[in-house]
């Protein structure tokens, strides 16, 4: 299992400094993407499946979606800062191209988060690693560790209660930052 780790690793700096040094924020975008999409596999090899399938979701298609509307959004550039050279012309317009692109893109995340989605054992299903191990604990033990009537709000707010505040401020943080990229912004009547 570790041999796994080290190309995932390696993969994970590669997006990195590609995502850095791209000129391109189209590119930098869907490096980011798919950046996201690595984690979730490093984490689902490390046995953190819940993990890695809130950052295949939020982190590689939500994210991805909320950088390519806001670049949408942006203007286009007014005047050209170098040359253009024979290999900056192409057949397409650049704006058909990148969302060909962009679209293709989140394609194959989707395909690739379906395909994921698949593999996981049946919800409910009694061989769940889950329901073997992690459950009939809780159920065991939520009330006498944490004197909580509902066992959800047990697990939620006494077991893994540092977790729910880090995932809650997580997608606060997102959501504000989607409002002022998509639409903070003040109109003057």
């Amino acid at each position: 299992m570790i041999l796994l780790y080290i190309p995932l690793f390696a993969l994970l700096v590669l997006l990195a400094v590609a995502s850095l040094t791209t000129r391109s924020l189209t590119g930098a975008a869907m490096l980011l993407g798919f950046f996201s999409f690595v984690i979730a596999s490093l984490f689902a090899v490390m046995d953190a499946v819940d993990v890695s399938f809130t950052e295949a979701v939020v982190g590689a298609a939500i994210s991805s979606l909320f950088f390519i509307a806001a670049l949408m959004r942006m203007p286009k550039p007014t005047g050209i800062s170098r040359p253009i050279s024979p290999g900056d012309v192409s057949p397409e317009s650049p704006k058909t191209s990148g969302i060909v692109l962009t679209l293709g893109t989140l394609a194959g995340f989707g395909i690739l988060l379906m395909l994921a989605a698949a593999a996981y054992p049946d919800f409910g299903s009694s061989v769940n690693p889950a329901m073997q191990h992690v459950a009939p604990e809780y159920i065991e033990r939520a009330y006498d560790d944490t004197h909580t009537p509902n066992m959800v709000t047990a697990v939620l707010a006494d077991y893994r209660s540092y977790d729910t505040l880090g995932e809650t401020t997580v997608v606060f943080t997102a959501g504000m930052a989607a409002f002022l990229l998509l639409g903070g912004r003040t109109r003057k009547s």
